[in-house]
């Protein structure tokens, strides 16, 4: 099993719409996972929802940063 590590905080510092356009990818990533989707499911609603407020507020988005770093087995 490969591992990657997102490290969603070093995204989230300074740049918007990347974790704007990241939170697309997640709810995408979850339809493409198949057979992960149950793993991911409680963590796809997490990255809309801080998507979302990310959105308005970058800095709110900051004191959620370590809740969106997570790490995806495949294989």
């Amino acid at each position: 099993m490969n591992v990657i590590v997102f490290g969603y905080s070093s995204l989230c510092v300074g740049y918007s719409s990347l974790t704007n356009f990241y939170a697309s990818v997640c709810a995408g990533y979850l339809s493409v996972s198949g057979g992960y989707a149950i793993s991911f499911g409680f963590y796809a609603s997490l990255c809309q929802v801080y998507g979302s407020v990310n959105a308005g507020n970058s800095c709110l988005y900051k004191k959620y940063s370590s809740l969106t770093n997570f790490y995806v087995s495949i294989g």
